[in-house]
């Protein structure tokens, strides 16, 4: 099981990690999106880590500022529905501690994808359900 972290800063990843501690989440593993990862297809992005054969060219974490426009993206991996129910039920609560965020799946179906055109995708998405539960 893993959790693609896509533009937090580092105080919101440690929030992030202390609320996977708090479920018992150890298994789940937190990998912190970043530059480099953009033009790759999700699946291998997933894979990716900054070990050292990468620290040569290392990436730099994707931080999105408040205001910036670019909702935070989580993009879980391997999770049953009641541990992504669990998940976004628990990040939800601990709001205002973590700022809100897209929940996302790495299926087959969008593992080929780059990372940049899913993460447009699902931010337009996202910006479209929210003016939806805005209007009266």
């Amino acid at each position: 099981m893993a959790m693609l972290a896509v533009g937090f800063s580092p105080r919101e990843l440690e929030e992030l990690r202390a609320l996977l501690v708090e479920l018992d989440a150890h298994m789940v593993e937190l990998i912190v999106a970043t530059d480099r990862m953009l033009d790759m297809p999700l699946s291998q992005a997933l894979k990716t880590r900054e070990g050292p054969s990468e620290r040569k060219r290392p990436g730099r974490p994707i931080v999105y500022e408040d205001g910036s426009g670019s909702p935070r993206t989580l993009v879980l991996l391997g999770m049953h529905a009641s541990e992504v129910m669990e998940i976004t039920g628990a990040y939800s609560a601990a709001q205002p501690a973590l700022p809100p965020a897209v929940f996302a799946a790495a299926v087959p179906r969008n593992a080929h994808r780059k990372l940049r055109s899913l993460l447009t995708e699902w931010a337009r998405d996202y910006v479209g359900a929210l003016e939806r539960r805005q209007r009266p």
